[in-house]
């Protein structure tokens, strides 16, 4: 097609994570994002999303653990890579007795069932309604911050190595391991601060004020 291409292979962490400037710094008309589904970002290039779709079917490794889900009542939740497969999960859960709910999607998602990191409003929509979860999807980050985030136990089935595991939203458990870390932390004496460049996670103020903070503490920060 006559169309130059250049790969940005940085980390990418989400749609919220593009790589506009990078693009048009290196003089580019337009940029493709894959992976990810549209939530809205603004970019300063036009940008093309290309969300990425699993061609694995979870139904196999769902049936398998069914007798590990005690739920009557479950809330379905993945990512977008396994999306179009929520539907046909329903119908298994549904012959096997059990009532499926596919959530809302929340203000930064695009589809009923999607979780994104930064937003478990399809969890939260259905939590009233369902006894737990079942996470189809890979990893535990999604799954436990639904669990965080409702209060209800997630079954979390992975479809690529068929283990699953079932998170509880130890809240109290989270809460003091933080404090614990926060306590070591105060016994330190030399501090440095990193602060992050992704989208979103721009929080130079913040950091200022920690470094005086430390400063008025008497500790060494950087």
């Amino acid at each position: 097609m006559g169309v130059e291409t250049l790969v940005l292979a940085d980390s990418c962490y989400g749609a919220c994570d593009l790589a506009d400037v990078k693009a048009k710094q290196l003089g580019c008309d337009v940029l493709v994002h894959y992976g990810h589904a549209d939530m809205g970002v603004s970019a300063c290039l036009p940008t093309l999303y290309i969300e990425a779709r699993m061609s694995v079917d979870p139904r196999g490794v769902v049936e398998r653990v069914l007798p590990e889900l005690k739920f009557k009542r479950v809330g379905l939740l993945t990512t977008v890579q396994h999306i179009a497969h929520l539907k046909n999960v329903a119908k298994l859960l549904r012959s096997s007795g059990i009532k499926p709910f596919i959530g809302r999607p929340g203000p930064r998602a695009k589809y009923p069932g999607q979780l994104l990191g930064c937003d478990f409003g399809c969890a939260r929509s259905v939590a009233a309604r369902v006894d737990g979860f079942l996470y189809i999807g890979t990893g535990e980050f999604h799954p436990l911050g639904a669990a965080l985030a409702t209060g209800k136990q997630v079954l979390a089935v992975n479809p690529i190595s068929e283990g699953f595991k079932m998170l509880s939203p130890d809240i109290d458990a989270f809460l003091r391991a933080r404090k614990a870390m926060i306590a070591r932390a105060t016994a330190g004496e030399r501090f440095g601060i990193i602060v992050s460049t992704k989208p979103g996670q721009v929080r130079f103020k913040l950091a200022e004020k920690i470094f005086k903070d430390l400063k008025r503490a008497g500790k060494v920060a950087h």
